[in-house]
């Protein structure tokens, strides 16, 4: 990650990537062991758009 964020693939330092990834994953799996997701959704395409969504959002605008 520091090598991405070293060559511009990064918008935010390495640390606040890491924080935002483990604070969004802490979320998903708190709402699942709670119950509290949409059942018509599988548990894996959460997880899946969560990495999307997440991963895209540290891309600077206008990124190959």
């Amino acid at each position: 990650m520091v090598e991405a964020h070293e060559l511009g693939l990064l918008r935010l330092a390495p640390e606040r990537v890491a924080h935002a990834l483990w604070a969004g994953t802490h979320g998903l799996i708190g709402l699942h062991r709670a119950n509290k997701l949409d059942h018509d959704v599988p548990f894996d395409q959460v997880v899946q758009d969560l990495g999307d969504v997440l991963a895209f959002g540290f891309v600077p605008r206008g990124a190959p």
